[in-house]
C-alpha cells in the first residue's frame, strides 16, 4: 500500500495477527502456524480526517462523470466516486461529497464508515469500467513461508481530483475570487441583511469557502438567495451556525461566469451585543472550510472576502462614516447613554430637545475618531424627546422615549 499511512492490516485465518502502515505504507505480518490465511487493510477515520482531500472540485468531477460529460476511465476513480457503496455513480455520490464538505453530519457519516477502499494490487479487473465486485482482500493458501509484495492500491473515498490535472491542460493560476461586502456599523437588537457581491467569477467549475461570524455579537437568522444566481439555500451548510459557522459550496458539471460585481447571495443577521463593525465580527475562515475556487482545468484559486467602506453624513450602512446610535436603553427611565461614530477626530456637540423644542441638556468636547458614548442623566423630563450630533461631518438626529421619574 505505497503511501497510505496508518492503515490497520488485519491477518486472520489459521493465525492473527495486526499492524499499522507507516509514512511509506509499508506493513509487516506474523504467522507461527498454519498454511491459510487472508490480509484485509482498512482505514476508516472520523472528522475532519474522513474529509480530507475531498473539495468542491470532486463533486464537480463526479456530477461530469454523471453527466457523460467527462466520464471516468480510471477504475480506481470509479471507485472512490462510489461514496454510498451502490456499485455505480450517479449523482447522489456527488450531492454526498458537497454535503459532507458543507458539514453535513449524515453525509459525513459515508466516509467516516468507509475513508477508503483497498484493492489487492495484482488483480486484475475484468471490466476496468465496471470495477464493481472486486476483492478487498488478498486471501493466501498453502503458505509454506515468507512472502514479501502483497500489496495494496488505496482510493480514498470521494478523492477523485486528487493532484492530477483531467483536463490534461498546462496547470494555470487563475486570480483569486472576491466577495466584496458592504461594512456597516451594527447597532444592537437591529435586523440587517448583508449582501455578497461576486469578482473574477469566470468560468468557475466549483467553489467552496467557510465563513465565521461571533456568535456572541450575532445571530444568523437565514439565507437569503437572488433570483438568477447559481447559489441557493442548498449549497450552504449551516449546521454549526450557533457556533459561527457557514459553509458554502457550489460543484458544477460545466462552467459558469458572472459579470463582476454580481449580488450572488445574502445573508441575513440579527445583532446581540454592543454596536460594532461588520469587518470586526465576520470573516474568511479557513479552519472552518478553505477557500478554494476551480476553473475548467481543476486550476485551483483562492477566495478572498473584502469590505468596502464609505464616508459620508450618516449613511447607516457606512462602515467608516459618520453615525448616531439609539440610546440605550430606549425606553429609559432617568439615565440613558447615546453613542455615536466619529471618521475623524473633531469637535462635536449632543443635544437633546423636548417636543416643543426647548433645549434639555447637551455636551460638547473634543472627541477621537471611532466611537464614542455619552451618558445624560434627565430625570425631572418625561415623554418623548429628540436628540441630534453636530459635527463638522454633519448633523444626525433620532427619538428617544422617557418613561418615568
Amino acid at each position: 500500500m505505497t503511501g497510505v499511512k496508518d492503515a490497520t492490516t488485519t491477518l486472520s485465518g489459521d493465525d492473527n495477527d495486526t499492524d499499522i502502515t507507516n509514512v511509506t505504507g509499508d506493513y509487516s505480518l506474523d504467522a507461527a502456524m498454519g498454511t491459510e490465511f487472508e490480509i484485509k487493510p482498512v482505514k476508516n477515520k472520523p472528522m475532519p480526517f474522513a474529509i480530507n482531500g475531498l473539495t468542491a472540485g470532486d463533486a464537480s468531477r463526479v456530477q461530469q462523470h454523471v453527466i457523460g460529460a467527462f466520464p471516468f476511465t480510471d477504475p480506481y476513480k470509479l471507485i472512490a466516486a462510489d461514496v454510498n457503496k451502490s456499485n455505480s455513480v450517479t449523482a447522489q455520490d456527488a450531492s454526498l461529497v458537497s454535503q459532507a464538505v458543507l458539514g453535513n453530519p449524515i453525509a459525513q457519516g459515508f466516509f467516516i464508515n468507509t475513508t477508503w477502499r483497498f484493492v489487492p494490487k495484482a488483480y486484475v479487473f475484468p471490466n476496468p469500467a465496471s470495477p464493481w465486485g472486486f476483492p478487498e482482500k488478498i486471501v493466501l493458501t498453502g503458505v509454506s513461508g515468507s512472502l514479501t509484495d502483497l500489496d495494496f492500491i488505496g482510493a480514498k473515498l470521494g478523492d477523485v481530483n486528487n493532484t492530477a490535472n483531467p483536463a490534461n491542460l498546462v496547470p494555470t493560476t487563475p486570480p483569486n475570487l472576491i466577495w466584496k461586502v458592504q461594512d456597516r456599523v451594527l447597532e444592537q437588537d437591529a435586523e440587517f441583511v448583508t449582501e455578497f457581491s461576486a469578482y473574477n467569477f469566470d468560468a468557475l467549475l466549483a467553489l467552496q469557502f467557510g465563513l465565521n461570524f461571533d456568535p456572541s455579537k450575532l445571530q444568523l437568522l437565514g439565507i437569503e438567495t437572488i433570483a438568477g444566481s447559481p447559489m441557493d439555500v442548498g449549497n450552504f451548510g449551516t449546521y454549526n451556525a450557533a457556533g459561527g459557522e457557514v459553509r458554502a459550496l457550489l460543484a458544477m458539471a460545466q462552467t459558469l461566469s458572472v459579470p463582476d460585481g454580481t449580488p450572488v447571495f445574502r445573508l441575513k443577521f440579527k445583532v446581540l451585543d454592543d454596536e460594532m463593525k461588520l469587518s470586526e465580527v465576520l470573516y474568511l475562515d479557513e479552519s472552518v472550510l478553505p477557500g478554494i475556487a476551480y476553473n475548467s482545468a481543476f486550476a485551483e484559486s483562492g477566495v478572498e472576502m473584502i469590505f468596502l467602506t464609505s464616508t459620508g453624513t450618516g449613511d447607516p450602512n457606512g462602515g467608516s462614516g459618520l453615525y448616531l446610535f439609539q440610546n440605550r436603553p430606549n425606553p429609559f427611565s432617568g439615565t440613558t447613554t447615546i453613542g455615536f461614530v466619529l471618521p475623524e477626530a473633531c469637535e462635536a456637540q449632543l443635544r437633546v430637545f423636548d417636543v416643543s423644542g426647548r433645549l434639555v441638556a447637551e455636551r460638547a468636547a473634543q472627541y477621537p475618531a471611532g466611537k464614542q458614548e455619552e451618558m445624560f442623566d434627565l430625570k425631572g423630563v418625561t415623554g418623548v424627546l429628540y436628540y441630534e450630533l453636530i459635527t463638522p461631518f454633519g448633523t444626525l438626529s433620532k427619538r428617544m422615549l422617557l418613561t418615568g421619574k
